[in-house]
């Protein structure tokens, strides 16, 4: 493993990989460690779309992984990566899309054309969980914790499919933000080969569905309006017994984004900002329960996962400030 000093901070830095491409982790909202404590990681493969530099290290990202945020086959190929040593396994796995690994015990959801197919990392064989009917009404996102249901997504978009000229330009975002598109988000049984809508939306789309990593009927996702103006996340059951609800219901001006499953597993977690007054921090929700809402300790929001006692913390980040907010999973 090389090590070296940046030196910007003084730190050591310890650089795991060393394959000819680079190697990367996927988004950081996916689960990505085994029960050995590796981490399933994505090199870019022979004949990647992938940009690399001149040295052969990944420069950016293939577009359809900017997009989904999911690792497609035919751009990377699987390594796992021991985070000790550095050590690298190879897999040789093809496949279209990577539905969900759960931690727990290594097993891999992914697609293969039509077919919805698992395996057990590192050692185990893919096999074949159910093959999708001609009329799916739509395309699979992700997969429930028990390997039961699938969460499947369909978008009207006029977005290009280029990347974006330049992060900073401003008409390039709010015409990306106001173009016309909608979706529909369901839940297939795979049992039953039955699909129930969970929800539909007109002027944005459900995206960045995640379903819990301990509860198969619990799911989150997002809307990808601006954030500041619009509901970010929701939660909705996978048997539609209950309407999709609000996480960390928004007024006009505050912005709360980035959520990701808090490690535990009962929490949602997300970035918040109140462009109002601009505290900036990273928060906790309990998704369940519309009748609770935050409690407010000046600009830190919490409250405690295992028995709703208000807590209160603080973390240095960089030059700002983060402040954890905490809400149970199984309620609002």
């Amino acid at each position: 493993m090389k090590t070296h000093t940046d030196e910007h901070t003084g730190r050591e830095i310890h650089v795991l990989t060393d394959l000819q491409c680079g190697c990367i982790v996927d988004y950081f909202r996916l689960p990505r460690r085994l029960p050995d404590h590796r981490i399933i990681a994505f090199t870019a493969a022979t004949g990647s779309s992938a940009s690399l530099n001149a040295d052969g290290t990944i420069a950016s990202l293939p577009y359809s992984l900017l997009s989904s945020f999911k690792m497609q086959a035919e751009d990377w190929q699987p390594v796992l990566v021991d985070l000790d040593s550095g050590a690298t396994e190879t897999l040789d796995l093809r496949f279209d899309l990577a539905l969900k690994l759960r931690e727990s015990d290594g097993r891999l959801w992914v697609v293969n054309g039509d077919e919805i197919q698992r395996i057990d990392l590192p050692d185990g064989d893919l096999q074949t969980v159910t093959t999708l009917p001609p009329d799916c009404p739509g395309r699979p996102v992700d997969i429930t914790c028990d390997g039961r249901t699938l969460l499947l997504a369909r978008h009207e978009d006029d977005q290009p499919k280029v990347p974006p000229p330049d992060f900073c330009d401003a008409d390039w975002f709010w015409n990306l933000i106001e173009r016309p598109r909608s979706g529909i988000l369901y839940a297939f049984d795979i049992e039953t080969q039955v699909a129930t809508t969970l929800q539909q939306t007109d002027g944005t789309k459900p995206i960045h569905v995640d379903s819990s990593p301990v509860d198969p009927t619990l799911i989150r996702y997002c809307w990808d309006g601006s954030a500041v103006y619009d509901q970010r996340i929701w939660a909705a059951r996978t048997d539609g017994s209950r309407p999709p609800w609000k996480i960390r219901p928004q007024a006009h001006g505050e912005l709360v984004a980035h959520e990701f499953w808090w490690p535990g597993d009962e929490l949602i977690a997300y970035k918040f900002q109140d462009r109002r007054n601009d505290p900036t921090g990273i928060a906790r929700h309990d998704p369940c329960d519309p009748s609770r809402s935050v409690d407010e300790c000046g600009d830190c929001h919490a409250r405690s996962a295992s028995d709703d006692q208000q807590v209160r913390r603080r973390a240095s980040c960089g030059l700002r400030q983060v402040h954890p907010q905490v809400h149970r999973a199984d309620r609002l």
